[in-house]
C-alpha cells in the first residue's frame, strides 16, 4: 500500500505575497463598486429631454412625461437589476404585483419625486443634498404641459 504524503501547509514567501496581492485587489474592487452607489443622480431639464445622470440614470423625452408628483409612500421594492445598500436604491425594481420601475434613491428623506411616463413606467427619485420639493418645483416650471 502506498502512503499519502501530506505537504507542508505553510505557504512560501511568494505564495504569501500572491495571497496578499489577491486580497488587496479584491478589497479595492469591492470598495470601488460600493462607492459608485454613493454618487448622487442629478436631474436636468434640457430643451426636449429630462436627464437623470449618474449610475442607472435615464433620459426621458419631454413628450413622454405624463405627470410629475411627490409621494410620501415608499413602494415595496424587490431588486431586479441594480444596486441596493441600506436606503440607497439604484436600478430596476419590482413590487409584489409585478410592476417594474426605476428607483434612483439617494436619501431616505420623504417625499420622493415620481416621474410617471405615458407608457406607464415610473421613476422614483430623491437627492441626498437638495430637497426633493425644490427639485419638483423646478421641474414643474420647466416641463411644459
Amino acid at each position: 500500500m502506498q502512503s499519502l504524503r501530506i505537504r507542508n501547509v505553510n505557504p512560501t514567501r511568494k505564495e504569501k505575497i500572491a495571497i496578499f496581492v489577491t486580497l488587496l485587489i479584491a478589497i479595492v474592487v469591492a470598495i470601488a463598486i460600493t462607492s459608485i452607489g454613493f454618487i448622487d443622480n442629478n436631474v436636468r431639464f434640457e430643451s426636449e429631454y429630462l436627464t437623470i445622470s449618474g449610475p442607472h440614470g435615464t433620459v426621458i423625452a419631454q413628450d413622454q412625461i405624463d405627470s410629475i408628483y411627490l409621494t410620501e409612500k415608499r413602494p415595496e421594492a424587490i431588486r431586479v437589476r441594480g444596486y441596493q445598500l441600506g436606503y440607497r436604491k439604484k436600478g430596476r425594481f419590482r413590487n409584489k404585483q409585478g410592476e417594474e420601475f426605476l428607483m434612483l434613491i439617494n436619501s431616505r428623506a420623504l417625499p420622493w419625486l415620481v416621474i410617471q411616463q405615458k407608457n406607464g413606467q415610473k421613476v422614483y427619485y430623491s437627492h441626498s443634498r437638495i430637497p426633493n420639493e425644490e427639485i419638483f418645483s423646478e421641474l414643474v416650471e420647466k416641463v411644459p404641459r
